[in-house]
């Protein structure tokens, strides 16, 4: 399996489990989808929103504890996005 098939696979686990656990429609998950498959394809990478890093941040961390040295610091990991960005 090629490096951007396994990005695109984890990509869609990753959107699958954002999409499902925050109510989000079905429509907004395929165009995400198909943005994300399409950055991959172009670029070799795809960004995240910061709903996505934040999700991430808080939840999957959270549920992968057991991997974490300290939960505490999870809780207070903070995302900080370049003014350029905003």
């Amino acid at each position: 399996m090629s490096d951007t098939e396994k990005m695109w696979r984890e990509a869609c686990s990753f959107l699958d489990m954002y999409y499902r656990e925050n109510n989000l429609s079905k429509k907004e998950h395929a165009l995400r989808l198909r943005e994300i498959r399409h950055e991959i394809t172009v670029s070799g990478y795809y960004e995240h929103t910061f709903e996505e890093l934040s999700y991430g941040a808080n939840k999957v961390m959270i549920y992968r504890k057991y991997m974490i040295i300290s939960v505490y610091s999870v809780a207070k990991l903070t995302i900080n996005i370049p003014s350029d960005r905003k």
